[in-house]
């Protein structure tokens, strides 16, 4: 079997996985949150200054150590299908470009169509469907419309650990540093400000901060996939001596356990605000944008657009893909089952709960 094969494989099972897992973790920590949320505004405006950054930073700490206070044994089961599911993804980053394991992830978004019903009991409507698909399409098209100019680059075992370290050197790569800093900033601060004095928490903030952190653990995580290709396949036995001598070793390990924890945590507090079939869409259009930017700017996956063929097709991938998250987003803000329990939902599965987009 191809290295391609089995890239796209375990791609398609990772995402299947981390979709269970995710929606496991999301069924404990939406209970009690809209009360969890109101009981961090009370103590917002009892402090003595409300208005400050430091009580929007203590509120929203104590506000997330409660939403994990509420796990329990499905939690960990949801955490452990979802650590594995991650696992395996960084194993197929080893076979496959990261641009093309973007767009194999979107299988996703078919997983969470299925899984948010059975395991959440929320509806699913047609346009719940046609948006996804609309997403599923301008992803793809973001890549395999510009196909005939992916360049794969040097195989993992081929790099050394001075390419790795140069690569963060390069100006494109500071571009895009900027561009995750921004977003985390103004993401996180949005976050912390909807949860201490907004009118709704809103989940779209804590996905898009998480999809942020999980593509900076997605980059340093492939070097690190990069690194253990080298000394897999170091025949002179000198390469893990390299690798335990340099700091730049430490820092992208360490690196790449912070932003994976922050991408964690981020995503908890999302699945707490809203609901899956809101969240997840988000944060797979997110993610596969900010994976694509980094595969671009610092593995040089996508070595030029050659033709304006290639790059309106591009483009417009990513303006379908943004337009049908956020045709998702307008369309369950706008859904409510009455209280008669009648309904016009697509797949609606019994005794479900009902909508929640935000606390």
């Amino acid at each position: 079997m191809s290295d391609f094969a089995i890239g796209s494989l375990l791609c398609v099972a990772s995402a299947i996985m981390s979709n269970v897992g995710l929606l496991l973790m999301k069924s404990v920590v939406g209970h009690d949150a809209d009360d969890i949320i109101a009981d961090a505004r009370e103590r917002a405006t009892s402090m003595e200054d409300p208005k400050s950054l430091f009580t929007s930073i203590t509120v929203t700490r104590q506000t997330s150590m409660k939403i994990f206070e509420q796990v329990d044994t499905k939690w960990f089961l949801g955490v452990g299908v979802y650590v594995v599911g991650q696992l395996i993804n960084l194993v197929s980053l080893s076979f496959i470009e990261q641009v093309l394991w973007a767009v194999l992830s979107l299988s996703s978004l078919v997983a969470n169509l299925v899984f948010s019903r059975i395991i959440l009991h929320e509806h699913i409507h047609l346009s719940d469907i046609l948006y996804t698909c609309m997403i599923i399409v301008g992803s793809g098209l973001v890549v395999v419309a510009n196909s005939n100019s992916i360049d794969a680059g040097l195989a993992p075992e081929k790099w050394t650990l001075g390419e790795l370290i140069g690569h963060f050197k390069r100006p494109w790569f500071i571009v895009y540093c900027s561009i995750i800093g921004s977003l985390f900033v103004g993401c996180l601060l949005w976050g912390m400000h909807s949860v201490t004095y907004g009118d709704h928490v809103h989940a779209l903030a804590w996905t898009i901060l998480s999809a942020t952190c999980g593509s900076v653990s997605t980059l340093l995580g492939k070097c690190c996939s990069y690194m253990v290709s080298m000394v897999s396949h170091d025949s002179e036995g000198t390469m893990v001596s390299i690798l335990l001598s340099s700091l730049y070793t430490y820092i992208i390990i360490i690196l790449f356990l912070i932003a994976a924890i922050a991408a964690f945590v981020t995503l908890n507090m999302a699945l707490a605000a809203g609901e899956a079939m809101l969240v997840v869409p988000w944060l797979t259009v997110s993610s596969t944008i900010l994976t694509i930017l980094g595969g671009m700017l610092y593995f040089e996956e996508f070595s030029s657009f050659r033709t304006v063929k290639s790059s309106f097709f591009f483009t417009l991938g990513l303006l379908v893909a943004i337009a049908g998250a956020i045709l998702l987003q307008r369309a369950r803000e706008g859904s409510q089952v009455p209280s008669n329990g009648e309904h016009s939902a697509l797949l609606a599965a019994p005794h479900s709960k009902g909508y929640r987009t935000s606390l």
